[in-house]
């Protein structure tokens, strides 16, 4: 994930950069050498960035807070952990037990 794309998500799901950072647990001027790609994501941050996401969908009722982005940026590196036997993490793209269940809240 580029630093252009942080800041796209941001700003579609219409978060202050105080916001982000808060919401990712870092302080501000981490999350702005971030969004200046200064510094890089952890896969944490991803999976909070997932979870914000998931958050505005259900609140908002709109999908098109879910960032496709996101998801595939866990993917590639549950892909990397797989290749070096780590425990592989994968978010499934449209299926499974927590898209069926955010799917029926937004209805």
């Amino acid at each position: 994930m580029k630093a252009n794309d942080l800041v796209a998500m941001r700003l579609n799901w219409g978060l202050s950069q105080d916001s982000m950072a808060d919401r990712l647990g870092l302080p501000h001027q981490s999350y702005v050498e971030m969004e200046q790609g200064e510094r890089p994501l952890k896969k944490s941050h991803l999976l909070a960035l997932e979870e914000i996401g998931i958050d505005l969908c259900l609140i908002k009722k709109d999908v098109s807070m879910l960032i496709p982005q996101v998801r595939a940026a866990i993917n590639y590196l549950a892909e990397l952990s797989a290749d070096h036997a780590r425990p592989m993490l994968h978010v499934e793209a449209v299926e499974g037990h927590a898209w069926a269940s955010a799917q029926s809240k937004l209805q």
